[in-house]
Parts: C-alpha cells; sequence; structure tokens
C-alpha cells in the first residue's frame, strides 16, 4: 500500500493490530459449526469448513472479514510446521477474490497457520498516538490430523 502510493521514502507512521483464532479439536463428534461462524474480531480468517476436520491433500478455502464484510485484494498467506521459508516467503499465497475468499492446497499433516494482513491509509489523526496506516493482521491456527 505505501509503494503503490509512491510513499517508500517518506517517513510514516504506522499503527498495527492482530487478530489471532486458534482452532483445537477435543475428542471426537458433537457441533463443529462454530469453526466456520464469524466471531466478530475486527479482521477475521473464517474457514468455509471445518479445517481440523480434512486431511493432507485437502483445499481449504477461508473468507476474509474486515468489520464483518468480505474483504478482496487482501493478501494471504499459509506455512506448516516444519516448512522452510524465509521470514518474508510463505510456502502458499493469494489474494482474496471479490468474495474476501482465497484457497489454498494442504498438502501436508500437522499444524497450520494461515494470515492475512491489510493496510488501510489514516487521514487527519493527531495526537501521540496518531498514524499515517494502519495495519491489521489476520491468523487462523489448527492442526491437520489425518
Amino acid at each position: 500500500a505505501i509503494a503503490a502510493r509512491g510513499e517508500t521514502a517518506t517517513p510514516v507512521r504506522e499503527r498495527y493490530s492482530r487478530y489471532g483464532k486458534t482452532l483445537i479439536t477435543v475428542g471426537s463428534g458433537g457441533d463443529r459449526s462454530a469453526a466456520t461462524r464469524p466471531l466478530g474480531l475486527k479482521i477475521e480468517l473464517v474457514p468455509l469448513v471445518d479445517p481440523t476436520t480434512l486431511a493432507a491433500g485437502s483445499r481449504l478455502r477461508v473468507r476474509l472479514l474486515l468489520d464483518g464484510k468480505p474483504l478482496p485484494g487482501a493478501l494471504a498467506g499459509a506455512i506448516y510446521a516444519g516448512a522452510t521459508a524465509s521470514p518474508d516467503s510463505w510456502p502458499l499465497t493469494a489474494t482474496t477474490d471479490a468474495r474476501g475468499e482465497a484457497e489454498f492446497l494442504l498438502g501436508h499433516r500437522g499444524p497450520w497457520l494461515v494470515r492475512a494482513v491489510t493496510m488501510q491509509r489514516r487521514e487527519n489523526e493527531s495526537g501521540p498516538d496518531a498514524a499515517d496506516w494502519e495495519t491489521y493482521w489476520a491468523s487462523l491456527t489448527f492442526r491437520l490430523r489425518r
């Protein structure tokens, strides 16, 4: 966002916040619908199916919500435990579509982290907490058991 506006050489103030969700399954059976319902976080990744029920090799679609509305055009990424990647590189990346959705092929068993980020320009803020940009991070963690 900053580069797109030609502001990479301009000093800016950024404020950021992170909103994380972790899905944990205990036992078997029961109502799993809570995994696919929004919690009402500022920014949130909502899986369209409960990922804890999936096996390696499955595809997972997630919807990114900002203030409860789908967010298109946001960068999303997924990584599994044991993946070799640099801090700025993710094995799987996608841009959310018009419905705020992205899809990932979950090729490995074990823990997964899906994340998305968006930056928004702040206008006319003043004071010690003022920012030029506000960045929101969403994350979703879960484990593929099969």
